[in-house]
C-alpha cells in the first residue's frame, strides 16, 4: 500500500488486514502518526508524503529511551549537592 520516510511497508489484504514490515530494528515507535491512524482503521486514506503539515508540527522521531539522545531533565544544585528533583515549599 505503500512506504514511509524511515522506509517501513504496509500492507493491506483483501479481507481489511493491515500490518508493516519494518525497515532495520523492529521498533513500534517508528511509526509515523499518519500511518498509524491508517494501521488501526481511523482513516482509510493512504497517507501522502504531499499532505498538508502545519508550521508547528515536529518530524517523527522513534522512541530513544536507552540510547545516548534520550532525555535527561538537568539536575538541580542545591546546597552544593545535585538533586535529582526540587522538594516543593510550603
Amino acid at each position: 500500500m505503500g512506504k514511509d520516510e524511515f522506509g517501513n511497508k504496509y500492507y493491506k489484504n483483501k479481507q481489511d488486514e493491515r500490518w508493516v514490515i519494518y525497515s532495520g530494528n523492529i521498533e513500534a515507535t517508528k511509526i509515523t502518526s499518519d500511518w498509524f491512524m491508517w494501521m488501526h482503521h481511523t482513516v482509510n486514506t493512504i497517507p501522502n508524503k504531499n499532505d498538508k503539515k502545519y508550521i508547528w508540527q515536529k518530524n517523527h522521531l522513534e522512541n530513544k529511551t536507552g540510547f545516548k539522545d534520550a532525555y535527561k531533565p538537568i539536575k538541580i544544585k542545591k546546597n552544593n549537592k545535585l538533586k535529582k528533583y526540587e522538594t516543593w515549599k510550603l
